[in-house]
């Protein structure tokens, strides 16, 4: 839905945060997310297909997704002396 309102072009990264069981949108960012990675393993270069596009003048089409799973995770550690 959001995609279709804002017609963002290239990549666009959606932060959302929960509170009482509803999703509240926190921002819109132009940017390739952090977890790029994560879609590359699984068949989504964001970065290669901003450039094939934006660069090289392309058509990429759609990504070949490949089956899988991936997890990321974030963890603070702080010590305080």
């Amino acid at each position: 839905v959001l995609n279709r309102e804002l017609q963002p072009e290239g990549p666009t990264n959606y932060q959302f945060r929960v509170a009482r069981d509803e999703a509240y949108l926190l921002e819109v960012n132009p940017r390739i997310s952090a977890s790029t990675s994560l879609r590359a393993a699984l068949g989504v270069n964001e970065p290669g297909m901003c450039i094939d596009h934006y660069i090289r003048g392309r058509d990429v089409g759609s990504a070949r997704l490949r089956p899988g799973e991936a997890w990321r995770f974030i963890q603070d550690e702080v010590r305080v002396r």
